[in-house]
């Protein structure tokens, strides 16, 4: 669920060592996890009482949290940014959230950017590009902003310029989970006593088997 992408951290669920989100973003008294899990209570509550009636509830995965928040940010305005750090481009199209696809008039010009952007990094190292997908066909790279941290103070050098990163990004969200590929299925039926750490894709079969039977 979304909420634990953008809450997990506020949650008392979570070891104390995790670093926590920002009082900015929301205050730590909160705990938007806690919220849901007692409306989710409320719902499964009603489909539990159902009379004669095989419920699943399953889910393909599952999420654990993160260390630490990791920001996500949209840049201001792609053109002027890819101008700023001199990369030649034909085009530049936003897409969704922190991603862009630039187009090129020349096989140079294409290389030239993509070793820029391979290294473009923050004063700790911290690279701003780190999914930089390449279409030598189309003459085009499809890139991700993939900074995660604050940019508090946050800057980079191109030549003799200094760009404060806070000038060019825009926030978009704080992530605090990441995907599992552990899933689970909650049942209040018998399945096969064996029926533990199925694949998904043969859990259909133990359903059908248990229903149909």
């Amino acid at each position: 669920m979304h909420i634990q992408h953008h809450y997990f951290l506020n949650s008392e669920f979570v070891p104390e060592q995790n670093k926590k989100n920002p009082s900015w973003y929301i205050g730590s008294h909160f705990d938007p996890i806690k919220d849901i899990l007692r409306v989710y209570d409320k719902i499964l509550g009603k489909y539990l009482a159902l009379k004669d009636s095989n419920i699943f509830i399953i889910t393909a995965l599952s999420q654990k949290p993160s260390s630490k928040p990791v920001y996500y940010w949209r840049l201001n305005n792609h053109e002027d940014f890819l101008g700023l750090i001199n990369i030649p481009f034909l085009k530049v199209k936003p897409r969704m959230s922190r991603d862009f696809l630039i187009t090129f008039s020349s096989r140079s010009d294409l290389e030239k950017a993509l070793q820029k952007l391979s290294t473009i990094s923050d004063q700790s190292n911290e690279r701003l590009f780190g999914l930089l997908d390449v279409n030598e066909q189309e003459m085009s790279i499809f890139v991700t902003l993939t900074y995660g941290n604050s940019i508090d103070s946050k800057f980079i050098l191109t030549g003799e310029a200094k760009i404060n990163l806070k000038d060019h990004f825009n926030f978009v969200a704080i992530k605090n989970g990441e995907h599992n590929s552990k899933g689970f299925c909650i049942t209040n039926t018998d399945l096969k006593s064996n029926a533990v750490n199925v694949n998904i894709w043969n859990l259909s079969n133990l359903i059908s088997e248990k229903v149909i039977s």
